[in-house]
């Protein structure tokens, strides 16, 4: 993890956003009230507290960086850009996504936090817009839930999430017509559960 290099009070009222360089961290302390953009360009942003990051701002995260809950819960309008999601606790936190319906894709990995701490990140897809996950191998096995909209894997993307439930409004398509990747689930003793929704193979299987 990045050194926590600064920490932010509570923003309120403004049409700011966040944008977040270099190679340190930062943590967000206090609930937030801003409507512009957060972006992590590098470095990682550590929550302070349960959704620090106000669910109006889009998030929007670069290769080289992480967010990490920091045993905390957060719900985020949008997930995209590419990065690592952790959670440096024992206890298993939850990051949902999707809230203002945009489709968006995410290059990126959710991640166990260290061997064992294993289901440390659970991840929450809402909202009709689409998802793609496109590359990286996830190591959390947490829960993963598609409540709505379509969730795709392609490229590289696998995930090790150890339960995957897809609702009555999403669905999870798992993509090999351009990559074949097998074991995007994670190979055996992970579980699927079909609640209403849809699961779909494309390519090979």
């Amino acid at each position: 993890n990045a050194p926590l290099a600064l920490v932010m009070p509570t923003m309120i009222g403004t049409t700011a956003g966040i944008t977040k360089l270099g190679n340190g961290g930062l943590r967000l302390d206090g609930v937030n009230y801003y409507t512009g953009a957060t972006t992590l360009s590098a470095g990682t942003i550590f929550l302070g507290v349960n959704n620090t990051i106000p669910y109006v701002s889009t998030f929007t995260m670069a290769g080289t960086s992480r967010l990490d809950l920091n045993a905390f819960d957060q719900v985020l309008s949008q997930l995209s850009g590419a990065g690592d999601i952790t959670n440096n606790s024992g206890t298993g936190k939850t990051l949902t996504f999707g809230l203002n319906n945009a489709n968006t894709t995410f290059n990126g990995r959710f991640l166990a936090y260290n061997d064992s701490v294993l289901a440390s990140v659970n991840a929450t897809k809402i909202g009709s817009g689409s998802f793609g996950l496109t590359g990286g191998d996830s190591t959390s096995t947490g829960t993963f839930i598609i409540n709505g909209g379509a969730v795709t894997y392609s490229g590289t993307a696998s995930t090790a999430f150890g339960s995957n439930i897809i609702n009555q409004t999403g669905s999870l398509i798992l993509d090999n017509t351009g990559t074949n990747e097998n074991n995007r689930l994670g190979g055996l003793l992970k579980a699927l559960t079909v609640a209403g929704g849809e699961f779909k193979i494309q390519g090979n299987a």
